[in-house]
């Protein structure tokens, strides 16, 4: 609405999310202490809620990444199922869908899912290739992300794009 921005800051905990009013600069807590970080916000296009990545999802000793969605009205966050780590959440122009970054395997892979959490759909563009920050077109029809064949080293990072059920994968750089 160009009234605020959503931030996330390691004021009070290890990260938390933030809203800063433009007009006066006020700053509002909107999350309170995730066992794990809340990181990497995504406002809907209505402007009602957040996707955000917190570390909530326990597997044996570790906790990892999990997608969340903040309700900007009542501050009630529900995660959205997963089979393994999620991050980056990116809503779709219309609102109806989100894509994130699925980490349930090596390398990751995306996935999209209705904004309600059902219809998870695995996209798998390049299997030898980790999928990182999707970004939809404005129209909707094409996911733009990042593709490496190597991830936390030796990392080179390609342009790609592909329609939302993982169909006219195209890598645009190389």
């Amino acid at each position: 609405d160009g009234q605020s921005m959503i931030f996330s800051s390691e004021r009070d905990s290890r990260s938390d999310l933030y809203r800063v009013w433009l007009a006066d600069r006020r700053v509002d807590r909107l999350t309170h202490h995730f066992v794990g970080r809340a990181i990497m916000p995504s406002v809907s296009p209505d402007g009602k809620s957040v996707a955000f990545a917190a570390q909530t999802l326990q597997r044996l000793q570790f906790w990892e990444f999990q997608v969340h969605i903040l309700d900007l009205a009542s501050g009630k966050t529900r995660p959205l199922d997963n089979t393994g780590g999620a991050c980056w959440p990116s809503w779709s122009p219309d609102g109806r869908q989100l894509a994130n970054v699925l980490l349930a395997k090596e390398p990751s892979t995306l996935q999209v899912r209705n904004a309600d959490g059902g219809g998870t759909r695995e996209l798998v563009a390049d299997p030898k290739r980790w999928h990182y920050y999707p970004d939809w077109s404005k129209d909707g029809a094409w996911l733009a992300f990042s593709v490496s064949p190597a991830h936390h080293e030796g990392e080179d990072w390609d342009l790609a794009i592909a329609a939302p059920d993982g169909s006219k994968y195209q890598r645009l750089t190389t």
